[in-house]
């Protein structure tokens, strides 16, 4: 009995670390400024429009490339 319990425990612990190093890789996402514009862990494209606190904020391009919000409209 006590060999079983063992053998379970070993393969639980096994398992839950094989979990936790694949949840690790799913998590890291590359940033890239230059692509896109981040909000709430979504990427979004030069152009793309949405409205965050009643205000329409638009990615667009800087002088030196980057992507940002820019506010469009009060």
């Amino acid at each position: 009995m006590i060999k079983k319990t063992l053998i379970f425990i070993a393969f639980f612990l096994c398992s839950a670390g094989s979990f936790a190093a694949e949840q690790n890789k799913s998590d890291s996402v590359e940033i890239d400024f230059k692509k896109f514009c981040y909000y709430q862990d979504q990427a979004f494209s030069e152009g793309a429009r949405l409205k965050q606190q009643g205000q329409i904020m638009q990615c667009a391009r800087n002088e030196k490339g980057s992507l940002y919000w820019v506010k469009i409209k009060d």
